[in-house]
C-alpha cells in the first residue's frame, strides 16, 4: 500500500495516537486480479454457515447486560455498552472514508482496547479485518498489506 497516495486521519473514538490510512479507489490493481480469481473458482460448499458475525455477539450482549465488563486492560475497563458504541463509531469512521462491504481493513496495533475496537468496527462496517502482528518487520508488514489487498490500515503514529 502506498501511503503517499493515501489519506490519513485520526479516529477520535480510538485514540489521538491512532490513525487510519485508506488507499483511494482504483489505485489497487490487485483487487481486479482477486476478483477475477474469485469468478473462476467455485466457492466451497459448507454444511454449516456462520449465522452471526463477531460484532453481532457484542451488540447482543450490550442489549442483554450493557454494564457487564467486556474488555479489561491494565487499569482500563470497558463494559459492553461502551464497547458496542465505540465499535459503531469506528465503523462510521471507516464508512466515511469510503470503506465498503468486503473491503479489507488491516489493524497494526499492539494489544490494547483500541485494537479490539478497530477490529469490531471493521466488522460492523461490513469489512474483513486483517490483524497484523506489531512485532513484524516493515518488509513483512508491507508484504501482508500488498497481498491481502488491504483498503485501509489502522495504526499508531509511532509505527
Amino acid at each position: 500500500m502506498a501511503v503517499s497516495r493515501a489519506m490519513e486521519f485520526t479516529i477520535s473514538t480510538l485514540a489521538p495516537t491512532s490513525a487510519l490510512v485508506c488507499e483511494p479507489r482504483g489505485a489497487d490493481t490487485s483487487r481486479e486480479t482477486l476478483a477475477s480469481w474469485s469468478r473462476r473458482r467455485n466457492p466451497p460448499r459448507y454444511r454449516h454457515r456462520m449465522i452471526e458475525q463477531l460484532h453481532h455477539l457484542v451488540e447482543q450482549q450490550a442489549r442483554r447486560e450493557p454494564a457487564a465488563p467486556a474488555l479489561l486492560f491494565r487499569d482500563q475497563a470497558l463494559d459492553y455498552a461502551a464497547l458496542s458504541d465505540a465499535s459503531r463509531a469506528a465503523a462510521h469512521g471507516f464508512l466515511q472514508q469510503g470503506v465498503e462491504a468486503g473491503d479489507r481493513v488491516a489493524v497494526y496495533l499492539p494489544k490494547q482496547p483500541e485494537t479490539v475496537i478497530a477490529l469490531l468496527g471493521a466488522s460492523t462496517a461490513g469489512a474483513a479485518f486483517v490483524p497484523v502482528n506489531p512485532a513484524l518487520k516493515p518488509a513483512q508488514v508491507a508484504y501482508i498489506l500488498a497481498h491481502c489487498a488491504v483498503r485501509c490500515l489502522v495504526t499508531s503514529r509511532q509505527r
